[in-house]
């Protein structure tokens, strides 16, 4: 189901994400681009309740103590709540602030870039009141429900693309608004579902000061991470504003798009993947809890790299096809944020099996801290002249020091064995990635490019990659484990 939602999800984002940039144009799509990058300093509240919302159901659900559950979940809807009002007086007034006085938006646009960002706030807050609703139901493992809501909320931004065309309306003005109706709709799907299914999630009154106390621990030290990553990512966005204008906010944009779509490969799996790496924990099955993170962080490897070799090779063509005028710079950065999504495949079952331990003090200090480095430095290498690129280029390598030492701080909160870790997980990948590579590449530079060299290039990819993971990549029991369940699947 995750993966049926994945194919229908992906292949309409792409589709509205070009059909956008060609409504609005560069210089709007990059409008939308930054203000949404505004609106996200403050999501790090939302992301960080909605992991600690994760990670407490999975706790409860491992004792399958429903009465806790039911407590646990009322108390976090009461969270919410008064973060929904917190977070619309800091948008409206810090977030509103940046818009009309940090960011480079030419004078003509200006009256419709406020009112989107008005409407990106209101999406927003709408976002975070789903949040524990969406966590209940993945604790739950119900990935249907999860799955066709999501293709709801797909096939209703891609009914926004016709509203547009046909509109003679503000483009961006109009595409905020109807962008503020899909998310209220997706938001009431979700509490109509949990209401009717889950009943701990109807909601009465509930506060114990021991319990609040606890979860606002675990939610602040994940807050640290997350505002890590918040400085990395959306803050780079409006450096990059401020010296490029919003055109690099264009090509930063589709490359994010293009990244999102292939994280969707890993992310699929591991939302599958994470309830059970917190059970397993919670109910003390060590040896289960050490083999789940090695082979989630293998596969959802696997999985991104088996999709991203054939973009990383056949980038420009790839982009022409999709979105017909590419914003400059967007090829670059496309490269440049695959190869930061394939390192980040590792980390997240790591930062999983460290929120499941509830230990995060050290772990987001020191492993999720050094993020924090990547504005400073992108700041002083772009007043030094350096292109934009040099930003993804920081981030690739600060992303590889955070796997390091997140890795390294597990092993002492979680006893992870190491040296498993590598010699099972970063070998073989490292190796897989480097032997496939070869014919694809080879290909490449000698065929002239066009839909005839893509078709040769992506099925030498499939080859390579899918040839050299079973020969090289998997370890007899994980071979023989797929074998099996090939045969049970088409063996009839």
């Amino acid at each position: 189901m995750l993966y049926m939602r994945m194919a229908v999800t992906m292949s309409i984002s792409f589709y509205t994400t070009r059909a956008v940039l060609n409504i609005l144009g560069v210089v709007d799509f990059g409008i939308t681009n930054v203000i949404g990058g505004v609106v996200t300093l403050f999501s790090f509240f939302g992301i960080t309740l909605s992991t600690a919302a994760s990670r407490f159901f999975n706790v409860d659900l491992g004792h399958n103590n429903l009465k806790r559950l039911k407590e646990t979940f009322s108390l976090f809807l009461l969270i919410y709540v008064c973060l929904f009002f917190v977070l619309i007086i800091l948008s409206e007034t810090v977030g509103l602030w940046l818009v009309q006085n940090k960011l480079a938006i030419p004078p003509e646009r200006v009256v419709a870039a406020t009112w989107f960002f008005h409407c990106s706030v209101v999406c927003f807050v709408l976002g975070v009141l789903t949040v524990p609703y969406t966590a209940l139901v993945i604790s739950h493992e119900n990935m249907s429900a999860y799955a066709w809501v999501s293709i709801f909320q797909a096939v209703a931004k891609l009914g926004i693309v016709f509203l547009l065309i046909k509109s003679s309306f503000d483009k961006l003005l109009l595409y905020g608004l109807l962008l503020c109706l899909v998310t209220f709709v997706h938001l009431t799907i979700y509490i109509v579902l949990c209401y009717f299914k889950y009943p701990e999630s109807r909601y009465r009154f509930y506060f114990e000061r021991n319990r609040f106390k606890e979860l606002m621990q675990f939610s602040g030290w994940n807050m640290f991470g997350t505002v890590a990553w918040a400085s990395s990512e959306m803050l780079v966005n409006i450096l990059l504003n401020n010296y490029f204008g919003v055109a690099v906010n264009a090509a930063r944009g589709v490359a994010a798009q293009v990244s999102s779509g292939l994280g969707a490969f890993t992310q699929n799996f591991l939302t599958a993947a994470r309830p059970q790496i917190t059970k397993y924990w919670a109910v003390d099955e060590r040896q289960h809890f050490y083999v789940l993170i090695n082979r989630s962080a293998k596969a959802g490897f696997y999985l991104l790299f088996f999709v991203s070799l054939p973009v990383l090779i056949e980038t420009e063509f790839v982009l022409t096809l999709w979105l017909k005028n590419v914003p400059e710079n967007a090829i670059v950065f496309t490269r440049l944020v695959a190869v930061n999504a394939l390192i980040t495949a590792f980390s997240f079952p790591v930062v999983y099996a460290a929120q499941a331990t509830g230990r995060l003090a050290l772990f987001e200090v020191v492993g999720s801290g050094v993020r924090f480095l990547v504005f400073p430095l992108s700041w002083v290498f772009l007043s030094l002249g350096y292109p934009p690129q040099i930003t993804m280029q920081i981030a690739i390598v600060i992303t590889a020091l955070c796997l390091a030492l997140r890795l390294l701080i597990l092993r002492r909160i979680a006893k992870l064995p190491l040296w498993s870790f590598i010699s099972n997980v970063i070998f073989p990948a490292s190796l897989i990635a480097l032997v496939s590579c070869v014919a694809p590449l080879w290909i490449s530079a000698n065929m002239t490019m066009g839909v005839k060299r893509f078709l040769v290039v992506g099925c030498a990819c499939v080859l390579a990659t899918g040839i050299s993971i079973l020969g090289i990549g998997l370890t007899g029991a994980e071979r023989n484990a797929f074998w099996n369940i090939a045969k049970r699947k088409f063996g009839r």
